[in-house]
Formats: C-alpha cells, structure tokens, sequence
C-alpha cells in the first residue's frame, strides 16, 4: 500500500491557509451542503443493505473510497454493523495485473486502454513501482525499447516473458488467497464504492463465475460499451447516467444529476490520503484502520453531521427534505458556480492511478499553455467544465457567465418510454402527478399498495406544489420505498 502523496488545499497543515477560522468555516459549509446529501445516499445504501442480505452475504468495501464509506456506514447504524461488512483493499489496477496471467482475455482490454499510449517500459514499471523488494531494472530488455505497451500486452507469454509471467503469477496467488479469504466461504458479495461502471465488479464476476456480484455505488454511468449483466447488478443510489451522452449532461428534474457535471466532488470527499491500492503485501491480513482523517476539513465536516443525526432515527420524509434543501444549493454551485463556488468546489486535485505518477487539477489555469491553446479547449479538456468557464470569463459580467455556463450544459427532460415487444417480464411505472392534494394523493397511494403485481415503481411527480406533504405520504406508505419515485417539480 503506497502512500498518497498529492496536493490539496484542504489539509489543516496547508501553509496556504490563513487561519483557522477559514478552515472551520469549509468545514461548516460542507457540513451544511454535503452532509444531508451523504446521509440520503448512506440511508438509501443501508435499505438495499437489508434488500440484499440474505445470510449468505458478505460486503466489500472497495478501497480507497470503501474506507471512508464504510466509517460514515458504521456511525450512521451506531457501530452496529457486524464481521460480514469488510474493507476490501484493492483496485481496477490490482485486479488487471493479478489476473493479466491467468485471465489475460477478461482484463487484457482494461490494460490496453490505459497504456495505448505509453511504451513497454512505462507498462513494466506500473506494474512493479508498488513492490520495494524489487529491482524493476531486472525485468527489462534491450529490445523492450522498439516495442509499444499495446503489443507487449496483447502477446503476453510465458515462454516469451518468462520473469515477469512468473512475477504475475505470483502476485495471482496472492490475490486469490486474499479474496477467498475475505469473502470466508460466502456465495454472495456486495461490492460497495463510490463508482461509476462498475470495473471491478464486471472483472471479478468474470473471474469467479461462482459467486454473485452485486454492486452499490453513490453513482452508476452507463459508458460506451456497457457489460449488461454487470449493469443489471449494479444499483447508483443518487445517480444513475448515461455516461454516452456526456458528463455535462443534467436532468431538469433530477437535483442529483448534477453530479454528473462534477463527479470528483464524490470522489475526492471519500478519498482517504493513501495511494490507489497497487500491492497486496505478504501480510493479506493487513488493514487501514488506523488512518486518521482528522485533516481533511470536509470531509471532517460530512463526519460531524453524521455524529450529530445518526441517533435522531429519522424517517424517510426528514432524510428527503433535508437532502433536498441543501441539494438545491449544491446544484446551483456546481452548474453556475461563481468566485466562492470555485474556492470550496475547485481545489481539487485527483491523483492519477494505473501505476502512473502524478496528479492533475479539476481547473486548468486560464493562460495559454501551448500555441494553440484557447479558452474553449481549456474548458472543453478541464475535468469539471462550469468551473473552467468561471475561471476563463471572470472579467465578465455575472449575466454572461451564467449563460456560457448554461450554453454548455445539455438539459434532458423527462424522455419517453422505450416501446417492447414482450410484456411478460415488463416493468410497470405508476406515475402520479399531484399539487397540493394530499388527500386525493392518499387514496392514489392506497390504491397503489392493493396492487397484485409486483414489479413496479411509483412515481410520483410533484408539480411544484408543496414537498412536504407528498413525503409524509409517501413515508407513511407501506410499498418499500426502493420503488418509491419523488420528482419535485420547481415550476408548474
């Protein structure tokens, strides 16, 4: 396990910081905005906790985002989650190259994409930077110089590369010993991270036909080339995208799609400070859990709302409400974003993972970098687009901002059902459009709980009117609010 070394402006020991005041005012801020927001997320995941249990479960939390996960999981449930619930040390990384040896056609494209461009040496020096007891000079040939990493995978051989194989095979042993060990005999895992297609999950399904895999995730992203049977196990419980349409694509009625304009909010908010997982050590036994997050401020913020609601048992209508509120804001500050939005929203860098060194900002600075460089492919090449306008506009007027901001997004209504031919697997959708008529709203629901069929969703759409009694409805409902739908509305 390598340790982390990155940049962030949100470490108490920053000397970029000025006072302490200005640290605990972030703090606060995330507290505010980010903590009913992982509370919603962290109490919808514990409901398809239970949904998916059946005795024979186990549940991985996929290291690194899995370790703060599953701290926020165990303050939320009172420390009262049992053995079955695990850290999972490993990564996308870690299972490509466990695995390069013996499943060389299930991981071989992962790998592909990530080193098309770089050469053989850059290949075996990922793969090997983890391990201190080697020398990675030893595993390298002269002839290793006219050759690209694309055709040093593609025909990766034993007889060919006979010390590296081994090397792999190894490393394959030990992963296999670690996972059987963690998963102790269980038929069932659930692997628990912060998202978004589910890579390691596909891998590992793959890989161990033999045990069932499902997957929980802040957010699910449908790519380009979706594994449908990975995807059919897959549940993002605050976002659910179509990574084909672009990462600055928002529903108008979904206050959460934000997220998809600016995903590494998510990432970074659970990214404990320790490397990507690279390297399982001798001893597989090992774990994390004396890392100390006490530095990072925001995260230290969503901590603090959890130490403070986790004994409140609150009901769906309080966990939705809340969440709601401060989900308006974090929207506007994610799409719109202005001077302050791009200090609390903005200083984040993302360290980079498949055995490369380095990181790189969400931001880009706003000056040419090159020539040819120029504001539109700063914006069109920075990880969260809103900000990048911001930055590259701020001598602007707020009006022209907001409307390069909001030219650049792709706003999708509520789209029309695909038609099928078989009906016999169906799922139905009972959409309720409702304003302020709880009691019409009530006999709609009652009538909804009488039904015998039982692959449905209730939507239910309210058309700004107010939330509030559409939620105490749908609380005191006794349909499982798995299938429970709430589009708010904001205009009529």
């Amino acid at each position: 396990m390598r340790k982390k070394n990155r940049r962030s402006s949100r470490k108490v020991s920053d000397k970029n910081k000025n006072s302490a005041e200005e640290i605990s005012a972030k703090e606060k801020e995330y507290e505010a905005l980010f903590g009913p927001v992982i509370y919603k997320y962290i109490y919808k995941m514990d409901q398809y906790i239970n949904y998916l249990d059946d005795g024979d479960t186990v549940f991985l939390y996929a290291t690194r985002a899995g370790y703060r996960i599953k701290k926020l999981y165990d303050i939320y449930k009172n420390g009262e989650v049992d053995e079955r619930h695990k850290l999972f040390l490993t990564s996308r990384f870690l299972v490509a190259k466990s695995f390069l040896t013996s499943h060389h056609s299930v991981v071989k494209d992962l790998m592909l994409n990530e080193y098309r461009h770089e050469t053989v040496e850059k290949f075996i020096g990922g793969v090997l930077r983890s391990d201190a007891s080697i020398d990675i000079s030893d595993y390298l040939e002269e002839e290793y110089g006219d050759i690209d990493a694309i055709e040093f995978i593609e025909n990766f051989d034993a007889d060919i590369h006979e010390d590296l194989f081994r090397y792999l095979e190894n490393e394959n042993e030990k992963y296999l010993e670690y996972f059987r060990e963690l998963i102790d005999g269980h038929n069932r895992v659930v692997l628990i991270d912060s998202g978004w297609s589910g890579t390691i999950q596909r891998l590992l399904s793959e890989i161990f036909p033999q045990t069932e895999f499902y997957g929980l995730y802040f957010g699910k992203i449908i790519n380009s080339e979706p594994h449908w049977p990975t995807l059919q196990r897959m549940k993002g419980m605050m976002l659910e995208g179509d990574g084909q349409s672009g990462f600055n694509t928002v529903s108008d009625v979904d206050q959460e799609s934000a997220f998809n304009v600016h995903r590494h909010l998510i990432e970074d908010l659970f990214e404990p400070s320790f490397q990507t997982i690279e390297y399982i050590e001798s001893d597989v036994s090992i774990t994390i859990s004396g890392l100390r997050d006490d530095e990072d401020e925001c995260f230290r913020g969503v901590v603090g709302y959890f130490e403070r609601h986790s004994k409140e048992q609150k009901s769906i209508l309080k966990v939705y409400q809340d969440s709601d509120r401060a989900m308006r804001i974090l929207r506007e500050k994610i799409l719109y974003p202005s001077a302050e939005d791009i200090d609390l929203l903005g200083s984040i860098n993302r360290s980079l993972d498949f055995g490369k060194e380095g990181d790189v900002g969400v931001l880009l600075e706003p000056v040419d970098r090159f020539d040819g460089d120029s504001k539109k492919l700063r914006i069109k090449e920075s990880i969260w687009s809103q900000g990048q306008i911001f930055l590259e506009y701020q001598n602007r007027s707020t009006e022209f901002i907001r409307q390069k901001q909001k030219d650049n997004l792709t706003i999708v209504p509520i789209g029309e059902p695909a038609e099928v031919d078989d009906f016999s697997k169906v799922g139905v959708a009972v959409t309720t459009r409702t304003m302020d008529r709880e009691i019409l709203l009530k006999r709609a629901r009652d009538s909804v709980e009488q039904q015998t069929y039982n692959n449905y969703m209730w939507v239910i759409i309210n058309d700004a009117g107010d939330v509030e009694p559409v939620l105490r409805v749908a609380d005191d409902s006794l349909i499982d609010p798995r299938r429970i739908i709430i589009v708010n509305n904001l205009q009529n």
